[in-house]
């Protein structure tokens, strides 16, 4: 029916803050046309395509931000080579009474 997903989210910071909830519906294409001419807004179509569009992006951003960390961890921690795990392994040693 209308634009969804960064699609959607790029025609609304296109339109600004400024614009009304009417014009983002327009713009965006959540209406249909009555027999007589005139507009119906598709407000439950566009407000879940909206909330679906913004729950993407935030699932996006986390992962992204998931991934700097871990590559941040493994900058500064790398993980062990197998040989010095091993190493460090042969070099425990157990005692039991």
């Amino acid at each position: 029916m209308g634009l969804e997903g960064q699609e959607l989210l790029a025609k609304l910071d296109e339109l600004g803050a400024s614009a009304t909830k009417e014009e983002q519906m327009l713009a965006s294409g959540y209406f249909t046309l009555r027999k007589d001419g005139t507009k119906r807004l598709a407000q439950s179509q566009f407000y879940i395509a909206l909330m679906d569009a913004r729950s993407a992006k935030t699932r996006l951003e986390r992962a992204s931000t998931a991934n700097q960390e871990e590559n941040n961890i493994q900058q500064t921690h790398p993980p062990e080579s197998s040989e010095e795990a091993n190493a460090s392994t042969d070099e425990v040693k157990v005692s039991v009474y």
